[in-house]
Parts: C-alpha cells; structure tokens; sequence
C-alpha cells in the first residue's frame, strides 16, 4: 500500500512522491517546467528512492507516479517529460528518456511501459 502526491510550488516547480502505509517516504522526484526546442517540457532530474523499496511496489509507484505527471503535463500544455539520468547530469553521455504527453482524453488508454523512449 502506497500514497502518491503531486504538489506545485510555483509556477513551474513541482514535486512528487510516494509514502507507504506508514508514512515513509519511498521516492521523491522533482519537476520543473522549461520550454526546450521551443516546446514546453517537464524536465526530471533529482529524484530519489528508497533502498528498502521492493521491485514489485518499486514498479507500482513508478506507474502511478508517472501517470499523475503525465496528467499535470498535459493540463500545463506540456509536449513531453525528460527524465535525465545522473550520468546525463554530468555530461558522461548518459541516457536522457523522453515521455512523450498525450491529451488528457487520452491518457487512460497510454500505459507507462508504450510511453517511454530512449532519447540520448
């Protein structure tokens, strides 16, 4: 069992994370909105986990998680979520993946494993 929040801080700044049933923090993520190429993005890159978390309630979070994001994204007009790997950060060519948003009529029916691509 697990609870998933999503809170903005200001006008481009949002974080999410999960807690499990007795208020633990399981993952934290941050989230910022920048326009890259001309096109608004959610941009991913600090987020946290915890070492005790489970794979299978590790995928759960990450699926809810992703799909609150993806809803916030779009009704931001968000075109896509970057999630930049640490080694993306220091600029050891590590992988950047891409979340392209759909229309929130949409959302229901896009699962997270059809929705991410690596972009690096």
């Amino acid at each position: 069992m697990f609870v998933t929040t999503l809170q903005q801080l200001s006008d481009d700044s949002w974080v999410a994370f999960a807690t499990d049933e007795r208020g633990n923090i399981l993952t934290t993520i941050e989230i910022h909105k920048r326009v890259l190429l001309g096109k608004p993005c959610f941009v991913i890159d600090r987020y946290s986990v915890s070492p005790r978390m489970v794979e299978d309630i590790a995928k759960a979070v990450g699926d809810a998680l992703d799909l609150q994001i993806a809803r916030e994204a779009a009704m931001h007009g968000v075109v896509s979520v970057l999630l930049v790997t640490p080694e993306g950060l220091r600029g050891d060519g590590g992988p950047i993946y891409e979340r392209k948003v759909v229309s929130l009529h949409h959302l229901d029916e896009v699962t997270p494993s059809k929705a991410t691509q690596y972009v690096n």
